[in-house]
């Protein structure tokens, strides 16, 4: 038998991120299971002691450096949350080194559950697809345990969840028309690709994909996620690494996204984990092919945060709210 104090809370969870709730009770109580449990499953050994990823060398304390970029990517994340008609004048656009932004267009598909910015800051060197989460029930995960596509061709064992395929992929020729023309305005230009929570999956699709498409990319995309979800299986994460995309990922300790869909055999996140700890402690946690979630970071924490800090958890980083 479920608890149905267990029931109410998977409920009360999914609304809170405006996910679909499936009709069926069981389900949810598996969802909250799987979120409440220890993660058993993850406590695997990155290597034998002193080895490139062992448990101590995996995690350390993020350096400023990193900090600093992931400030920037953030700022970019945030400003895809303008209205889409909006001059770039945001506050956050008015910030340094946004403020050096040449382009911008914002781009949206009918239903708008992909919404795209595309900016080029020829100062940082880069262009920057930046992908905004969003509230509309159509583009939010339909299945939390299993409802993958093959995807994409090249990589047959690759699979991504249905929802954030579909709802990438209504946009994707207006995008790689747009992206092809912003390529040609900056040549020697990086590729930074960052979202945040949904739009956080279609950012991983979405940085793989311009590798793929465009070969003079290659080595020049990089992936910075913010409460993403899990965006597919191990084989589409391991062929993100193959193709030497580096990938961060930011995730606030006590956000229940991130542990979405339940990761199991089926899904997996892609990336170094960058933790941000309930005591403003800010952890890099290292990863590889073999490893893909740290087990000594946040995909071992249970589940125990106060309902009404859920969304402040899931859209605040360093101080500043999508």
């Amino acid at each position: 038998m479920y608890n149905i104090c267990e029931l109410i809370l998977a409920v009360a969870i999914l609304s809170t991120y405006n996910f679909p709730i499936t009709s069926n009770p069981r389900q949810i109580a598996h969802v909250i299971k799987d979120l409440t449990r220890t993660r058993e499953s993850d406590a695997i050994l990155l290597g034998p002691p002193g080895s490139p990823l062992s448990l101590v060398s995996s995690v350390q304390v993020a350096e400023r450096d990193l900090l600093h970029e992931l400030y920037i990517w953030r700022n970019y994340s945030s400003a895809s949350y303008k209205p889409k008609d909006q001059k770039w004048n945001c506050p956050v656009c008015l910030t340094w080194p946004l403020d050096s932004t040449d382009y911008s267009i914002v781009l949206a598909n009918p239903t708008e559950t992909c919404v795209v910015m595309l900016a080029l800051n020829v100062k940082l060197h880069t262009l920057v697809m930046s992908f905004r989460g969003t509230d509309n029930k159509e583009g939010a995960i339909a299945d939390l345990r299993a409802n993958l596509i093959q995807w994409p061709p090249e990589i047959p064992e690759s699979r991504v969840h249905r929802g954030f395929y579909d709802s990438y992929m209504s946009i994707r020729p207006e995008l790689l028309t747009a992206l092809k023309l912003y390529m040609a305005k900056c040549t020697w230009c990086d590729l930074t690709v960052t979202g945040h929570s949904l739009g956080g999956a279609q950012a991983t699709l979405a940085a793989l994909d311009a590798v793929l498409t465009f070969k003079s990319m290659k080595n020049k995309v990089l992936l910075y996620t913010f409460a993403s979800p899990r965006p597919g299986n191990p084989a589409f994460a391991r062929a993100i690494l193959r193709h030497q995309i580096p990938v961060y990922r930011v995730v606030k300790e006590g956000d229940v996204v991130p542990m979405l869909p339940p990761q199991g055999v089926i899904y997996s996140h892609v990336g170094h984990t960058v933790w941000i700890k309930n005591d403003n402690t800010t952890l890099l946690c290292l990863t590889s092919e073999r490893v893909l979630e740290n087990p000594s970071c946040s995909s071992k924490w249970r589940f125990q945060v106060k309902l009404d800090m859920l969304r402040k958890t899931h859209s605040c980083f360093w101080g500043l709210c999508m």
